[in-house]
């Protein structure tokens, strides 16, 4: 049922953009604010921001895991993936070497194991939200490439709000939300090609480096 669940995508997607824009503002303008209260708003942001109510709503109508992305076969993707990152990274060595983050961020994320949880926190969370948008898009719509342009402008615009409310001018938010569409069609036309989010979750969660990193 491709047009109910790009339904039940659009709304948790709507939520996920409401929850994430309270709880960054709770974060900035109430410093003191108690535990209890910002519970409800941290739980909309799991359940709708991250894509776990999603998961949980296509694992409810019986989808396995591998229609969903998950898989890991053949190993020739993972491979494509990990040659794309290393193709990511030499350009930006060569064109933007002061994006490359990677000791800031081992020292931030405190070594190998937090560089792993951004894996999942940043590429399997981010990655697996485009897949299913990407594959309920191409069934309604007809149309991979038009599934891939508006969930890479969605992901795209999902970063507003945390830059908003760091402080940064609205002009330059806009800018930043630009400079990671590119990106967006990469890693969207790899799942596109592979039918997994494996490889794009790889890239993404290990991305320290490229044009979009200030």
């Amino acid at each position: 049922e491709p047009k109910k669940e790009l339904a039940m995508l659009s709304l948790f997607t709507l939520l996920g953009a409401i929850f994430i824009t309270i709880n960054f503002y709770l974060k900035t303008n109430f410093e003191n604010i108690g535990f209890l209260i910002k519970l409800p708003f941290l739980l909309g942001m799991l359940f709708f921001t991250f894509p776990l109510g999603i998961a949980v709503y296509l694992l409810f109508k019986k989808y396995k895991l591998t229609q969903l992305g998950i898989k890991i076969k053949p190993f020739s993707f993972i491979l494509l993936g990990i040659l794309v990152w290393g193709l990511t990274g030499i350009f930006s060595y060569v064109f933007n070497r002061s994006g490359i983050l990677w000791k800031l961020a081992f020292e931030e994320l405190g070594g190998i194991a937090g560089l792993l949880s951004g894996i999942i926190s940043a590429g399997l969370v981010e990655e697996f939200s485009r897949f299913v948008m990407q594959t309920r898009f191409e069934k309604v719509f007809k149309s991979s490439g038009f599934g891939i342009l508006f969930a890479t402008i969605i992901w795209s615009l999902m970063h507003f709000p945390t830059n908003y409310f760091k402080g940064y001018a609205l002009g330059g938010i806009f800018t930043y939300c630009l400079q990671i569409i590119p990106l967006g069609f990469v890693w969207g036309y790899l799942t596109y090609r592979t039918k997994s989010i494996v490889p794009a979750t790889l890239i993404h969660g290990l991305n320290l480096w490229g044009f979009q990193n200030k």
